[in-house]
């Protein structure tokens, strides 16, 4: 089983609070601001929120994690949708990664001229589970990328 595979619901919520806390003892994610929210009318929890990092970055997320089998916290979990919006305040885009949507059916990546124009650079497709990244990892992405133009970000 992949990364990406079913998970024990306790599991999976254990995992991303831990990572959280992992990457704001490093000093680059400043609040967590996501939170879970279970809609039971569609068997689904959904995380959504701001995460707020170093030089005023932000990351939007919006997650869908369906309830594959059981209940409670031995239910069997997997995520399905996602969006993870990666911008400067309100301000420049920096990257997003999503699922498959209805004008694009693959896992894709956008990439953005943040420090230009802001215009949509690139589109990737991602076409293995090892290319689709864990929230965890778009968040170490970006703390690389914080690291390599912070004396830029100071400049926006």
């Amino acid at each position: 089983m992949g990364k990406h595979g079913p998970n024990r619901r306790s599991n999976y919520f254990d995992v991303h609070a831990s990572c959280m806390r992992n990457l704001m003892e490093q000093g680059f994610v400043l609040e967590d601001g996501l939170t879970f929210e279970y809609l039971s009318e569609l068997n689904v929890f959904v995380l959504t929120g701001e995460i707020r990092c170093l030089g005023g970055i932000e990351v939007t997320v919006k997650k869908e994690i369906a309830v594959l089998a059981g209940e409670g916290p031995t239910a069997l979990v997997q995520t399905t949708k996602y969006s993870y919006h990666c911008h400067i305040g309100g301000g420049p885009n920096i990257l997003r990664y999503d699922s498959p949507v209805a004008h694009r059916d693959f896992h894709h990546k956008h990439l953005f001229d943040t420090f230009g124009d802001n215009s949509e650079t690139e589109i990737l497709h991602l076409d293995t589970e090892e290319s689709v990244p864990t929230l965890h990892e778009v968040l170490q992405e970006l703390q690389a990328w914080y690291w390599e133009n912070h004396e830029k970000i100071a400049r926006l």
